[in-house]
């Protein structure tokens, strides 16, 4: 086949910033995070403002439209370092049209001093690791908030002008009807009155090398089965419809024009520069086709060599074309057909294949 691969016609592109630190490694956690004792706030901004000046060439002639700092806890870090490390990145010319710059936080980290700093800096959306308001199921996985201070910190952050995305998990055992209801119960009335307009709801998965993982193996039994798991998403889409916010993607609901730029990004393929302990990137490079990049997972090795840490792997021309029909199908923007005809130079005889084996698994009701 063809090889050849061009970025996407409106060459959207997002940063990706990873903030790795955490107070305590929540049990399901399998991410690239670090739980310290002292956060090194100076040396780690210092370190990803390097790895920046290093890497923005990959982003000659793309839009940046959205930034994202995910962890890990970036609410950990000083608001004062993280939104140094925000300005320098801002100041690219190909940032002018940024949309979003979202924050994922902690519960407990907000603050009125941090909601006002994160807001002067132009920070637009907050992702809140609520998980649930329920101490029960908090305490089940591990979560040091209350249901209490879940609430608190989504009203202060919505009473400061932010969007807001409210993350639960679902699926746990001790997860009853009752305490699911609850949560749908405070998540509405976060939407009616508060203006919340975006929930992210994931199913609780165990990974290997977690202590939910390991707890598996002994023989626990920590999530429902998948005929209970489906009640609890029918349930959630029901009550967010309800109030009239939507899914747009297997996992994330929204009042129209409310969606994720940053994760509406990945979905549509577009590219972004990954920054950070740990963090992923995509790249595509017209001379050497679609580049997948990962940086050291190791805290020290990163902040002391914040250039030399990244692998790459070249991804071939049928692996990314295969990633762009799937991760597509995750959310309500589809496939665009025209679209992967200019990125893959695609054949009528190629289109026709696409388009088959889309129409074979609608019809088979899987799509």
């Amino acid at each position: 086949m063809h090889q050849d691969i061009k970025p996407r016609r409106d060459k959207r592109a997002g940063i990706y910033i990873h903030v790795p630190f955490c107070e305590r490694i929540c049990p399901y956690c399998d991410f690239a995070v670090t739980s310290v004792r002292q956060v090194p706030h100076e040396q780690y901004a210092d370190a990803v403002i390097q790895e920046f000046e290093h890497r923005k060439d990959a982003l000659d002639g793309r839009t940046v439209r959205s930034i994202y700092f995910g962890g890990g806890t970036p609410s950990r870090m000083d608001a004062t370092h993280l939104m140094r490390v925000l300005n320098h990145v801002r100041n690219l010319p190909a940032c002018d049209a940024v949309e979003e710059i979202t924050v994922e936080a902690n519960p407990l980290d907000i603050t009125p001093e941090v909601a006002r700093i994160w807001a002067d800096s132009g920070v637009t959306r907050v992702s809140l690791g609520c998980q649930s308001f329920q101490d029960e199921v908090l305490e089940a996985l591990g979560r040091q908030h209350g249901g209490k201070q879940a609430r608190e910190a989504t009203c202060m952050l919505l009473a400061y002008g932010f969007q807001v995305t409210v993350d639960l998990i679902y699926g746990h055992r001790t997860q009853t009807h009752a305490l699911w209801h609850r949560d749908l119960d405070t998540i509405q009335t976060l939407i009616r009155e508060h203006g919340l307009n975006h929930v992210s709801a994931y199913h609780l998965t165990i990974e290997e090398g977690t202590r939910f993982g390991r707890l598996t193996r002994k023989g626990a039994t920590l999530v429902q089965g998948e005929q209970e798991s489906r009640v609890l998403v029918d349930e959630l889409r029901a009550a967010l419809s309800e109030v009239g916010v939507e899914p747009y993607e297997v996992s994330s609901y929204g009042r129209l024009g409310c969606e994720s730029v940053h994760n509406s990004n990945y979905w549509m393929g577009g590219e972004y520069l990954g920054l950070g302990m740990g963090a992923h990137g995509f790249h595509i490079d017209e001379a050497r086709g679609v580049l997948r990049t990962v940086n050291d997972v190791h805290l020290k090795e990163y902040m002391a060599r914040p250039l030399e840490s990244r692998t790459l792997e070249l991804v071939s021309w049928s692996e990314h074309l295969d990633e762009r029909l799937f991760v597509a199908m995750r959310s309500q923007f589809g496939v665009d057909v025209s679209e992967l005809v200019h990125q893959f130079s695609l054949s009528k005889t190629q289109q026709a294949s696409i388009c088959e084996r889309l129409q074979a698994l609608t019809d088979a009701r899987l799509l």
